[in-house]
């Protein structure tokens, strides 16, 4: 029951931001700390997230940009599950390929410590 009335006010504020917009959602969509997503199937949060960004070319954004500092948490398919959200990933790559799923989708930067030599 839970499930349906989250995914129900995902739809409703999908369609009330694409009819604000005349129809077209946004070009871009920026999701910081993108790895909240990394588990589909297991919340209202999920539930509500699938139905808001929407599916297909019904989707709330063309494009996106996701920020993480840690995709990765517990499995591979956590990556996989992020992107799922924002892309018809499920059509073109094995949820367990991480390297390329990383190769793909990702640009990567790490932090260097700057101090005395």
């Amino acid at each position: 029951m839970h499930f349906f009335v989250a995914e129900k006010y995902g739809e409703i504020y999908r369609q009330e931001i694409k009819d604000a917009l005349g129809g077209t959602g946004f070009d871009l969509i920026i999701i910081d700390e993108a790895h909240y997503f990394r588990n589909r199937n297991d919340s209202q949060r999920a539930a509500a997230a699938r139905t808001f960004f929407g599916e297909g070319k019904d989707r709330l954004a063309r494009n996106a940009l996701l920020l993480t500092a840690t995709p990765n948490h517990s499995a591979a398919r956590n990556i996989y599950d992020i992107l799922s959200y924002f892309t018809d990933i499920t059509l073109k790559y094995d949820m367990d390929d991480v390297r390329s799923l990383m190769e793909n989708f990702a640009i990567r930067r790490l932090r260097k410590m700057c101090g005395k030599r």
